[in-house]
């Protein structure tokens, strides 16, 4: 199963530069995603039709900053922003995607309840608040031979995000099932999730999804 279908392509030479950094400053080891500290992250892509020959001219800019903050024995909390823009148009297969994975198996993504790649953009902002209560939920639930309050944990969480696309970029692209935010999305709710992200079970409201 693919995780989304490809975006349409202008084609062409794309010569150019690319450099990324990220810098984290919590404890090494097994305990990482419990550590307290800052995660950042920096991307920087750049093409030109001039000195560099290429077929496209833009710069790409993306980055996220994630905080990590120990509150109680079993509880954590993160809260992470990310953004990206482009400086000239992108074309279609560079666009930045805003979404998430809703799928109760392997979820990954920013946001949780739209797919990988419900809204685009060459400009996005998101901001995503994560409580991770442990496992208390489940100590008193009986079952054979395990704990349960080690395999899950209840999860509030808070996200809001929004995308943006320039005339110029929307000239580019072909696929005409492109879209963007349209103001500001956001959902909050509970996860019940396994605790090696293996799957994860939501409940939310969301509000300016756009929707059909």
């Amino acid at each position: 199963e693919t995780v989304r279908p490809n975006p349409s392509i202008q084609e062409g030479r794309c010569s150019g530069g690319y450099a990324r950094g990220s810098y984290d400053t919590r404890t090494k080891g097994k305990t990482k995603r419990r550590s307290n500290g800052w995660t950042a992250e920096g991307v920087v892509e750049h093409t030109d039709r001039g000195f560099l020959k290429s077929d496209f001219s833009y710069t790409y800019l993306r980055g996220k900053v994630i905080r990590y903050q120990t509150t109680t024995p079993s509880g954590w909390l993160s809260a992470e922003g990310r953004g990206g823009a482009s400086i000239r148009p992108l074309p279609p297969h560079r666009l930045f995607d805003v979404g998430g994975g809703p799928d109760f198996y392997f979820p990954f993504g920013v946001l949780r309840g739209v797919p990988f790649d419900w809204f685009q953009g060459d400009r996005f902002a998101a901001f995503l608040i994560d409580y991770h209560f442990g496992g208390r939920a489940f100590k008193g639930v009986p079952f054979p031979k395990v704990s349960l309050a080690d395999m899950f944990e209840v999860i509030g969480f808070a996200d809001v995000a929004w995308s943006s696309l320039s005339a110029r970029s929307r000239a580019m692209a072909t696929d005409e099932a492109l879209r963007t935010t349209d103001g500001i999305y956001a959902e909050v709710g509970v996860s019940v999730a396994e605790r090696r992200d293996y799957f994860r079970f939501d409940v939310m409201l969301q509000r300016g999804d756009g929707r059909p």
